[in-house]
């Protein structure tokens, strides 16, 4: 596939499924209380076996139908990673609300250090060498910068550290499980694999 994904991290987890029972509670818990919940529930995730009342309720909320407001708690479960994809496939993710980018590498800065074969690897090679020569004629100052970018192919990968929830990660597989594209079916394959993702989110199916 013409993407990838590393580095990953999850953070909130057992956070949000505790949270998730807030609108039940007559008095709020305390730090010691909390503390005690996390890591009783975070025991049962990473064990992979057993149960308790905020995973049963986490579940049956994040699986409440699409647009009740009851799977709130799935936006306090953040997810972080690198993210290798073609341009065209990142002027698709760029029209989701809550997928931002923290940091990416950037064409404008290192595109005369790239190499294109390495990161253009389903490009046509006649486009490349095309490609090259703009690059090479920017480096000797005949072109300008944006002459030298406009010629770059789409199926050029770059690499962002991305920030989300497992909300977002839901609305994006509900729209892209099934699209043409082998990016978004791979990166819909890898959301299912997240902690606790088919559970809370895909129970149905």
């Amino acid at each position: 596939y013409n993407m990838k994904i590393e580095n990953v991290r999850i953070y909130g987890l057992p956070e949000s499924l505790i949270a998730s029972g807030y609108p039940m509670l007559s008095t709020e818990l305390n730090e010691e209380e909390f503390l005690k919940e996390v890591e009783a529930t975070e025991r049962i995730i990473k064990n992979k076996s057993g149960s308790n009342k905020h995973i049963e309720r986490g579940i049956r909320l994040g699986n409440s139908p699409l647009g009740s407001g009851h799977n709130c708690a799935l936006k306090g479960i953040t997810v972080q990673f690198d993210l290798t994809l073609p341009q065209y496939t990142w002027q698709q993710l760029q029209r989701y609300h809550y997928i931002d980018f923290i940091s990416s590498m950037s064409k404008m800065h290192r595109i005369t250090m790239l190499d294109l074969d390495k990161h253009c690897p389903l490009v046509d090679n006649e486009l490349l060498k095309i490609s090259q020569r703009y690059v090479n004629a920017y480096k000797k100052g005949e072109i300008g910068i944006d002459a030298c970018l406009s010629n770059i192919p789409m199926g050029l990968q770059m690499t962002a550290r991305m920030t989300t929830n497992y909300l977002q990660l839901l609305s994006i597989y509900h729209q892209r499980n099934t699209h043409r594209s082998d990016e978004w079916k791979e990166f819909c394959f890898w959301v299912k694999t997240l902690p606790m993702f088919k559970e809370l989110c895909l129970k149905g199916e």
